[in-house]
């Protein structure tokens, strides 16, 4: 009696252990399934979140005539980046915004970079200043870039002449080294970094190299070989025998898929 006691008790627990066993296997198996579920909905929801963003990168450069390739655009890329950590309260800035206050600080930070990309080597390599005048759209400007050894040139700043000429002045070698001492001497204030003035072949500009070689003593005026290069080019251009067609210039301002 008391051995089949024994073995009904053993069997009754073996049971429930089985069930305990039973049960919670089948809500492990359930969690699983759901937690798979729940993977795949998020799967699915992720896949249609960036088909809309595709659709509306698409959109936005198709509409807006842009190169093809202004989705793979470093600058782009940044944006899409920067955006991941704003909420969805975020605007973006108005036209007023991004033309003032957002301009502003664009200009104040690359004039920055580029100055110190200018210096950080300017001890051993020196600094070239160069410029050049041009009338864009019957407003006269004259720009002023600086340069050093493994720095593409850097824009100084462009010079308004508007006020100047319709006052009676010109453009001579005085006005012109005027413009270009204020720019030099922020990156060169104790003017011993500067060593070459490269402009084109006009007199006023050549002349204005003398000016600024009294100020910065290391200076010495050179005709820009690219210039001289152009002017070689330009009048091959005109022989009957290659004569190129001024319409072949339009094609540079016709926007081209990439």
């Amino acid at each position: 009696m008391v051995t089949e006691a024994m073995s009904v008790k053993r069997s009754a627990h073996d049971t429930a252990s089985y069930s305990g066993h039973s049960s919670r296997g089948r809500q492990a198996t359930l969690q699983c399934y759901s937690s798979q579920a729940k993977v795949g909905r998020q799967s699915l929801l992720t896949e249609s979140n960036e088909s809309l963003c595709d659709t509306a990168i698409a959109q936005m450069i198709h509409g807006l005539d842009l190169p093809l390739s202004f989705a793979s655009d470093p600058p782009f890329q940044a944006v899409l980046n920067t955006a991941r950590t704003v909420g969805s309260q975020y605007r973006p800035p108005n036209r007023v915004i991004i033309g003032g206050a957002l301009l502003d600080a664009n200009y104040n930070t690359v004039r920055a970079s580029n100055e110190k990309k200018l210096t950080q080597n300017s001890d051993i390599t020196g600094l070239q200043a160069m410029g050049d005048g041009a009338t864009i759209r019957k407003m006269p400007l004259f720009n002023v870039l600086a340069s050093t050894h493994g720095t593409p040139p850097v824009v100084l700043a462009v010079h308004d002449c508007s006020k100047h000429l319709a006052h009676g002045g010109k453009k001579d070698a005085e006005y012109v080294a005027r413009i270009f001492m204020p720019q030099m001497l922020k990156v060169d204030p104790k003017k011993d970094k500067f060593d070459l003035y490269i402009v084109d072949g006009a007199s006023n500009v050549q002349s204005a190299g003398d000016v600024v070689a009294a100020y910065f003593p290391r200076v010495t005026t050179v005709h820009g070989s690219e210039h001289g290069i152009s002017l070689v080019f330009a009048d091959i251009a005109k022989l009957p025998a290659i004569k190129v067609s001024s319409s072949c210039s339009l094609f540079r301002h016709i926007p081209l898929h990439r």
